[in-house]
């Protein structure tokens, strides 16, 4: 039987908000999981949020994005290791908050995406 869930990012950006009245909305009005945004690595705080989403007999899966100063294709090591340093914390966050899968767009830097040959002669990324 498929699920459906309802991305958090309808209310919120931060999930710094008491949503205690959506969450609870979300599961009366039938909704199997919630998707929550992770952008920050307060870990009590994805513990604590996904103790609540628990409580109500939601399931959670959990989604990021990485801004530039995080890109994994950045020309600069630094930046490339600040990055993956990052995503460790938001994996971890997305442990706390009892999610098993963690969606996002890893990168904002489409512009530098290099497109290969053999992606050309099939026609992708033109």
């Amino acid at each position: 039987m498929n699920k459906i869930g309802m991305n958090m990012f309808v209310w919120t950006m931060t999930m710094d908000e008491n949503l205690s009245d959506t969450l609870s909305f979300l599961k009366t009005s039938g909704f199997d999981f919630v998707e929550v945004p992770i952008n920050d690595v307060n870990l009590v705080k994805w513990q604590n949020l996904g103790q609540q989403i628990k409580g109500l007999g939601l399931g959670v899966q959990s989604c990021t994005i990485c801004g530039h100063d995080y890109s994994l294709i950045s020309p600069n090591e630094s930046v490339r290791r600040a990055a993956i340093d990052y995503l460790k914390q938001i994996v971890d966050c997305s442990q706390a908050v009892g999610s098993a899968i963690l969606m996002g767009r890893y990168t904002q830097d489409s512009k530098r995406l290099q497109v290969s040959p053999l992606q050309k002669r099939n026609g992708i990324g033109r």
